[in-house]
Parts: C-alpha cells; sequence; structure tokens
C-alpha cells in the first residue's frame, strides 16, 4: 500500500489502524516491511497489529521482532503473539516449535521473549513441554523449566523435583527456583483455606499434605 510508505510516521500510523479495524490479514507482508523502519513507536505499532490480524506471515515476523534492538517492540511482539495464539480457533501449529527453537537461541532477546510467550499459553502448551525437561540441550532444559515455573501449572511438580538431579547445575538452579514459584502458587490459598473453619479447613489440610506427598 503507497499509504504505507508515506514519509509520515503519523499517516503510516493512521494506515495500520484501517487495516486491523477492517481485519485486512492479506496485509500482512506490506506489514511486515514497515518492521525494517527506524522508528521503534511505528515498529511497536505493527507488531500489535501483526498480532491482531494474525496468520503465519504475522507469526514469524512477530518471532523475528522479539529480537528488536528496542525493548518496546520487543514487548510488542511478546504481546502480539500471545494474542495471535489465543485469538485462533485452533493453536497455530507453527508456533510452539518455533518458540522452543527460540528457547535454544544464542540472542539472548529471542530466549527471554519466547520464554515469556510460553509461560502465558495455557495448560495445552505445557503438556507439550514437559517432554523437553529430558532434552539433551540443557540450556533448552533450563529454560523449558523456567518456563514451567511462569506457567502456575502444578502438573510439572513432580518432573521439576526429577531436575534437581540434573547433571548440569544451571538446570538444577532453575528447578529449584521455578519449584518454588509453583509452591507459592499452589500452597497461598491452601494456607488461606486453613484459616476457615469446618470441612473446608480439613480439605486443605489433607491437600496440603498430598502435594508435599508429590515432592518426594
Amino acid at each position: 500500500s503507497d499509504v504505507l510508505q508515506d514519509q509520515s510516521v503519523r499517516v503510516r500510523s493512521e494506515a495500520i489502524a484501517e487495516l486491523v479495524a477492517a481485519g485486512a490479514q492479506q496485509a500482512c507482508q506490506d506489514l511486515v516491511e514497515l518492521l525494517k523502519d527506524e522508528s521503534p513507536v511505528l515498529r511497536t505499532e505493527v507488531v500489535h497489529a501483526l498480532g491482531k490480524l494474525g496468520g503465519d506471515v504475522a507469526q514469524r515476523a512477530l518471532i523475528e521482532s522479539l529480537s528488536d534492538g528496542d525493548s518496546q517492540v520487543r514487548h510488542g511482539a511478546v504481546q502480539g503473539l500471545i494474542y495471535l495464539a489465543h485469538a485462533a480457533a485452533v493453536f497455530p501449529s507453527g508456533l510452539l516449535p518455533a518458540l522452543v527453537s527460540g528457547l535454544q537461541s544464542e540472542d539472548k532477546r529471542l530466549r527471554t521473549g519466547a520464554s515469556l510467550v510460553l509461560s502465558q499459553l495455557g495448560p495445552a502448551v505445557v503438556d507439550e513441554l514437559l517432554p523437553y525437561i529430558a532434552h539433551s540441550n540443557p540450556r533448552l532444559r533450563a529454560s523449558v523449566i523456567y518456563v514451567l515455573g511462569e506457567s502456575g501449572d502444578g502438573r510439572a511438580l513432580s518432573l521439576l523435583t526429577q531436575a534437581l538431579n540434573d547433571p548440569v547445575s544451571r538446570v538444577r538452579t532453575a528447578a529449584a527456583e521455578s519449584l518454588e514459584k509453583l509452591l507459592q502458587c499452589a500452597i497461598q490459598p491452601l494456607l488461606d483455606a486453613v484459616e476457615q473453619e469446618g470441612a473446608l479447613k480439613a480439605q486443605s489440610i489433607v491437600s496440603m499434605g498430598r502435594l508435599f506427598h508429590q515432592l518426594k
């Protein structure tokens, strides 16, 4: 679109907003070209727009933008990917492999962005990530463990406990920190319930016992 190439940042910004409002997914490739623009404000608007428009082109561009030199653009790319994943009727097939690949990158910005996205994608992603705790790459094992800790999903408790015996120090550290986060998420509501009277108090005590038994 000629308007997207206008010299005025304001004009291009208004054009982006109109494309999103119209749901013009066919414009994604034109928007991707704007990610080369020198204005971080404009690039941030683009990644938000791509997240809302969705599709494979948008997904690839957002993954690449996790490495952008500007922190606001990177944050926008994270939010765009989360929105894209949650808005899709079917979870995007290529998204999880791309993010797992990002966790193995030499680029710290990409690893951080991929981790942030994965931690917000919900139970289905947790199921897919659990096997990676046993992956041969220790960087990936540690990154996945941190993601699981941020997810707050208790299904990872047993595997994270096993990871405390990992032969690599940073993986053990990741496991310990992630277990602490998961236990805080699980225990605080139970502690609050223990303050109540009657059956709820009794059940909360039983539940805490079961929780600690899982960690043996």
